[in-house]
């Protein structure tokens, strides 16, 4: 029964990785570069980083403003179109056009340009590096998935070996060549191994679902690792020390990169904040123009009234001296028309103006000691950024090594176990050892080739690692 219910659990596993969809660790990363979270976002900081840089350049030129007003004034002021006294309410309209640039600020807009490139450069060396970060973790997460799968692999195979063997046992009993006892042994041997396979199933059934997760697949797609025609195992990373494996890194990472171009960066920065110190020197004009409610002028068809004022009198005589008056009614004046008083009214300027700083409550000398320590600050980042890489490279190594050595071992230990259960099949047959010592040399070599796996892509991995900091292609 737990034979059938086994081979069940194959044939559900089947459907669910029995896809014709395989992928090779190629396909998977070019998947995730697409398609990942984190690489999206990073891709968006870097075209910020690009507008940045490019608006960075804009502000060299100059500003371009239009400009109207509409009020009204109320009691006694100046009239500013007629110069005149107005005591009574007053519309004014104007408009106008200006324009301003800076001719020496310091430097501060030059600096800012190469800060903002310094910034882009880092942001997309920062957006690399998280690519990098997705194709590692996914190189990982398949590599499991093709140990999940040898280790299916072994459990099968072991499970073969126990069903012939209990076969060939129950054949023997039959004939009475062998006790009962025996067979019964047999049978739990290989129900241990059915249990062993399920479990099997189940680490592959989560190796892939990591794998699922880590590429961020959609709930709906099923895909199955394409297994390489040959892993093999080499020693040839050796040809290579550390030190001489992290020269060639710091040339290619983009995380040394990303940290060399903050640094470059911070310094701008610095210069930017010194360059707030100097004086700054702007130039400015501007054209416009007006409207008063209070510029009238007399109406075509005004008709005054004409008056005799006495303005004298002559002294021998005693007659009076008079002069004609022509007196005019409000309503005889009408508002200028508002084209005429625009073009009337136009006026233009040009103005040059030289600001020098004094005293800001030391705000330009704090800002100053703030940046120089920024920078200082960016400097050791990139120092601690590279000892890291270093150790990073030299515990990759040591572990490479080390795996070497545990994957020698683990295959002489295997060939070790497989002829010592070869003399043990045979003694086992002819009934010259028990079942716990047949089991115990079974046990020894699915052991052994659980460690020759486990040994074996342990070491690919970190070659690979290895591969990566030489600036390689995570591939198989």
């Amino acid at each position: 029964m737990r034979y059938i219910y086994s081979l069940v659990f194959i044939a559900l596993a089947a459907s669910v990785f029995g896809q014709d969809n395989k992928w090779s660790l190629q396909e998977c990363i070019d998947y995730a570069m697409k398609n990942n979270i984190a690489i999206k976002t990073s891709e968006l900081q870097t075209q910020i980083s690009e507008y940045s840089k490019t608006q960075a350049k804009l502000d060299l030129l100059p500003s371009l403003n239009a400009s109207g007003t509409h009020g009204y004034n109320w009691g006694q002021t100046i009239d500013p179109f007629t110069n005149q006294f107005a005591t009574r309410r007053v519309r004014t309209n104007s408009v106008g056009i200006s324009s301003q640039v800076t001719l020496f600020g310091g430097f501060q807009k030059l600096n800012q340009i190469k800060k903002s490139e310094y910034d882009y450069k880092a942001a997309k060396a920062s957006a690399d590096q998280q690519k990098n970060d997705v194709a590692l973790s996914i190189a990982n997460f398949y590599v499991n998935v093709l140990f999940a799968q040898d280790l299916l692999e072994i459990a099968e195979n072991q499970l073969e070996i126990s069903q012939l063997q209990k076969d060939r046992i129950k054949k023997l009993v039959e004939v009475g060549q062998l006790p009962k006892s025996n067979l019964l042994d047999a049978e739990s041997q290989l129900a241990l191994d059915e249990a062993t396979m399920v479990q099997r199933e189940n680490d592959l059934a989560l190796a892939y679902l990591s794998l699922y997760q880590v590429l961020q697949l959609q709930p709906d797609m099923k895909i199955e690792v394409e297994e390489p025609e040959l892993l093999e195992v080499s020693s040839s990373f050796l040809s290579q020390n550390p030190l001489e494996i992290y020269k060639t890194a710091v040339e290619n990472l983009p995380q040394i990169k990303a940290s060399e171009f903050q640094v470059k960066s911070a310094e701008k920065s610095l210069d930017i904040a010194q360059g707030a110190a100097l004086p700054s020197i702007t130039a400015r004009t501007s054209y416009g123009s007006g409207y008063s409610g209070n510029n009238r002028v007399l109406r075509s068809d005004a008709d005054p009234t004409l008056a005799i004022d006495t303005i004298g009198i002559v002294a021998n005589s005693m007659e009076e001296v008079v002069a004609p008056r022509i007196e005019f009614q409000d309503s005889d004046f009408r508002t200028k028309n508002f084209s005429d008083q625009l073009n009337d009214n136009i006026n233009y300027s040009v103005s040059f103006s030289l600001v020098i700083p004094l005293f800001n409550g030391y705000g330009a000398r704090t800002a100053v000691k703030q940046q120089r320590l920024n920078a200082q600050i960016s400097n050791y980042q990139l120092q601690q950024t590279k000892n890291t890489l270093l150790q990073d490279i030299e515990r990759a190594y040591a572990d490479a090594k080390a795996s070497l050595k545990s994957y020698e071992a683990a295959k002489k230990s295997k060939d070790a176990a497989e002829e010592a259960f070869k003399y043990a099949d045979i003694r086992y047959t002819q009934n010259l050892i028990n079942q716990v010592e047949f089991s115990n040399a079974k046990v020894r070599l699915s052991n052994a080739l659980l460690e020759l796996s486990r040994s074996k892509f342990d070491f690919i991995f970190k070659v690979k690692v290895l591969e990566f900091y030489k600036g390689e292609q995570i591939s198989f």
